[in-house]
């Protein structure tokens, strides 16, 4: 497989946990694959200061096919610490990481305390202001909360895709209502497809739709 081969194609996946263990035999199989079916970009998600420098490390493997991001996930936040955002920074300052996160809140789940996802998620939120990057954000179960943190920064961030409702539909009935919702110029409602069988047609229409505003949100091609 052949980077030029793989930018024939069009499609993006804007996260992918390529750095997890079950692909260490395949990656270049599963690479073709997503060639084979559109898939010509790929972004790999960091979910902890380890995972983002596999990312880091993957997209430098293959440029201008793979790229990456720098962030601790929700359900990791415990981990969290000051040293842990200045490596994240240091990561993210590759060329290669076209954004901050994955992080966010996950009130369901709850793998990490909610004061931990909170300051995790606050101190990644001023990691991607200062480095002019795109936020990568998971939300379950704390769209209230999330959208209350996000417009504290709303000046301050480049853009935010948000993932709730592509991992879940968790919290899709309650957004509308915020009244921060609309408020947020960083937000770009990328997401909100139901993901089952009976619209995989609707969904692949719209992914194409959607290319060039999600190329031009990470700076890719």
């Amino acid at each position: 497989m052949t980077t030029d081969s793989m930018n024939n194609t069009n499609l993006i996946d804007i996260g992918a946990n390529l750095t997890h263990s079950s692909f260490e035999e395949d990656l270049e199989k599963v690479l073709q694959r997503a060639q084979e079916e559109g898939v010509g970009t790929i972004v790999v998600t960091g979910t902890d200061e380890p995972c983002s420098e596999a990312a880091l490390e993957l997209a430098k493997r293959y440029p201008d096919v793979l790229y990456a991001t720098a962030g601790v996930h929700p359900h990791e936040a415990k981990t969290f610490t000051p040293a842990t955002c200045s490596a994240l920074k240091a990561i993210a300052e590759h060329a290669a990481v076209v954004a901050i996160g994955e992080t966010g809140l996950d009130f369901n789940r709850n793998y990490s305390p909610a004061e931990s996802q909170q300051f995790a998620f606050e101190r990644q939120l001023e990691l991607a202001a200062e480095l002019g990057l795109p936020v990568f954000v998971h939300e379950r179960d704390a769209h209230k909360r999330m959208f209350e943190m996000l417009k504290d920064y709303r000046d301050q961030l480049v853009d935010v895709v948000i993932v709730a409702q592509l991992h879940a539909m968790i919290g899709a009935n309650h957004s509308h209502n915020l009244p921060a919702f609309d408020k947020v110029p960083a937000y770009r409602r990328l997401g909100e497809l139901e993901l089952t069988a009976s619209r995989s047609l609707t969904l692949l229409t719209e992914a194409r739709a959607r290319v060039n505003e999600v190329q031009e949100l990470l700076s890719i091609g």
